[in-house]
């Protein structure tokens, strides 16, 4: 499957709470993404909201980061970022990540199923590598990208009842954005979606896939659910 081309990265042991750790690992085997993935997804949109040291002090008091670390690549952008507001706020870089991204993970409630554990043994193994075949395919408008079998069978059925193809429908999709916040989707696997994108809107997913430091498949994901989270009402005045 495509992934992001990640230019520059940096190197970051990080430490999380516990329940930051099994939420994240829970969330990435339901999303079918890399716990990286989800780290990134969760800082970026901690830096929309905007940062201020009351909050990463607040964030302190309550979370317990456990002592082992976990590795991982930061793209150049968000360790540019993360220098700055640590010298700022006079923050060990492992702490403050940790800190934002356990907050973020604990804040979540419960009872979302996409950070409720699996129901499998299976381990997911995490591929950071690009392949060869996945960066020919990132150059190709063409997509076979797999997608949670709920939102494939939604954007089925919206193209039958509008006379849409699946394609407008995903394009439509990616131009209005991705949902904030993490999809609420429950445990399964991954079907295959295949579309065409114009090439200014594949441009622009892939552009925000490497932004979040997520894979596109996940990005893509995260649009199409925003749409159908939000009742379809971006296309109730599309013409047929």
């Amino acid at each position: 499957m495509p992934r992001m081309n990640r230019g520059k990265t940096k190197r970051l042991s990080i430490r999380l709470s516990q329940t930051a750790q099994e939420r994240i690992k829970n969330a990435a085997d339901n999303l079918s993404v890399s716990r990286a993935s989800m780290i990134m997804y969760a800082l970026g949109e901690q830096f929309e909201k905007g940062i201020t040291q009351q909050q990463l002090l607040t964030l302190e008091n309550k979370i317990v980061l456990q002592d082992n670390h976990l590795a991982i690549s930061v793209p150049k952008h968000l360790s540019e970022k993360i220098e700055r507001y640590t010298t700022d706020f006079d923050f060990k870089k492992n702490v403050f990540v940790g800190l934002l991204v356990s907050g973020y993970f604990e804040d979540l409630s419960p009872d979302n199923q996409v950070i409720q554990k699996k129901e499998s043994d299976e381990d997911q193994v995490e591929d950071e590598a690009d392949s060869e075949n996945e960066k020919k395919k990132r150059k190709n408008q063409n997509l076979t990208l797999p997608i949670h079998p709920l939102l494939k069978e939604k954007v089925n059925e919206l193209a039958e009842e509008k006379f849409f193809t699946k394609s407008f429908i995903v394009a439509r999709a990616i131009e209005q954005g991705r949902f904030k916040g993490i999809p609420d989707l429950p445990s399964a696997e991954r079907e295959l979606l295949s579309y065409t994108l114009p090439e200014d809107t594949y441009k622009q997913a892939v552009k925000q896939a490497d932004l979040l430091g997520v894979s596109l498949h996940f990005y893509i994901e995260s649009c199409v659910y925003n749409v159908f989270a939000s009742g379809n009402k971006l296309f109730e005045l599309e013409s047929k």
